[in-house]
């Protein structure tokens, strides 16, 4: 079974929360990471591959402040998991061979099928947009402490972040 990384799942909630936060870009990394309950040093790395994609960019590199560069209806859901995952993740072989047995889908019928399955994936994710997925998706945390940029002010937890913008 084709399985993402913990990276896609943490991108795809990052860019969800700014979608959901469109009028408060560019958003600080830390605030995103404390907001959605993830660690701010792996998420900053995350969103390093995401701005290496073009799907964010950064005003100012020590700032780490991002925000989108196209209109989230524009992003679909392949560009994000090929920049977080890699460009071939849905066209590896799942039984990791190829190389070594220099597998093609002229010569391994496996990994003939396993093309043949991953098409419509690959068409699906092409069509989902990010803003499709943004507004339908339950509201989700991954730490136990995960705050809001609201209850971040409130309680003065600001290591740091600038909210004047």
């Amino acid at each position: 079974m084709m399985q993402l990384s913990k990276a896609s799942g943490y991108g795809l909630h990052a860019l969800m929360y700014m979608v959901k936060h469109l009028t408060q870009m560019p958003v600080h990394s830390k605030i995103i990471a404390r907001s959605e309950g993830i660690s701010s040093s792996y998420l900053t790395r995350i969103l390093g591959r995401l701005v290496e994609a073009h799907i964010l960019a950064t005003n100012n590199d020590d700032e780490k402040e991002y925000y989108l560069t196209k209109q989230p209806g524009e992003i679909n859901i392949l560009e994000i998991l090929e920049a977080i995952e890699g460009k071939s993740f849905l066209t590896t072989c799942f039984l990791k061979c190829s190389d070594e047995c220099g597998g093609t889908s002229i010569n391994c019928q496996i990994y003939k099928i396993w093309q043949q399955s991953m098409q419509p994936l690959h068409d699906s994710l092409i069509k989902t947009s990010l803003a499709d997925v943004a507004w339908s998706h339950p509201l989700h945390r991954f730490g136990p402490k995960a705050l809001t940029p609201a209850s971040l002010h409130q309680n003065n937890i600001q290591e740091n972040i600038r909210y004047d913008k």
